[in-house]
């Protein structure tokens, strides 16, 4: 439909709307505007309702078109798919390649870092895992890398047995990202920390 023929659309909706509206009124009370009025004000209100449709359907297909594309996640997404599939049917090299070739087109990305916490889980390797996030450091920003010093202040409070190591990247993450959801729970873990640190002389 051209933008003339919506124009002409609004204006008759309007002008249908505004003649049942006169003749309802002039019914029930008993005054109704002359039908002049009708005719002077439907394409005034036609314009108006045309002016706003464009605005609204405008800015949604606008946020709409920026999210997609900022996210990347016509050419990341599929990738990653494929990785979690490899994951899935143990097919370990497989994966480690595809996430590697997404770690070079996106460095520091959540969600390919998330997908190789998920590799590293399924191999059940912490080691492993810890050096990935630790190397992912410099190239994360944001939530993403609150996300990792979180995951690493867990990995060493907990099967890696470095409570140095975790207080370290517990205080950063509150440090750096005071009102993130990670920072809250890092927080946590930090007082837990603290509270069972042994008295100093005493291994």
């Amino acid at each position: 439909m051209s933008e003339s023929q919506r124009y002409w659309v609004f204006t008759g909706a309007f002008f249908v709307l505004l003649l049942s509206t006169n003749m309802i009124l002039g019914g029930l009370a008993g005054t109704s505007l002359p039908f002049y009025l009708v005719v002077l004000i439907s394409p005034i209100a036609g314009g108006i309702g045309f002016f706003l449709h464009r605005m609204i359907s405008g800015g949604v297909a606008h946020v709409m078109t920026v999210g997609y594309t900022g996210s990347n996640s016509a050419e990341k997404f599929p990738s990653l798919s494929q990785a979690r599939a490899f994951i899935s049917r143990e097919e370990w090299d497989k994966a480690h390649a595809e996430l590697d070739l997404q770690w070079e087109k996106f460095p520091g990305d959540g969600d390919v870092l998330r997908e190789y916490e998920r590799l590293f889980q399924a191999l059940h390797a912490p080691t492993g895992l810890a050096e990935h996030l630790q190397n992912a450091l410099s190239v994360t920003k944001g939530e993403d890398l609150a996300f990792a010093l979180l995951r690493l202040a867990e990995l060493y409070a907990g099967v890696l047995e470095d409570r140095v190591r975790a207080e370290s990247y517990c205080r950063r993450l509150v440090r750096e990202f005071p009102q993130s959801p990670h920072a809250r729970t890092g927080g946590e873990l930090l007082a837990v920390l603290e509270r069972e640190r042994p008295p100093e002389g005493i291994n």
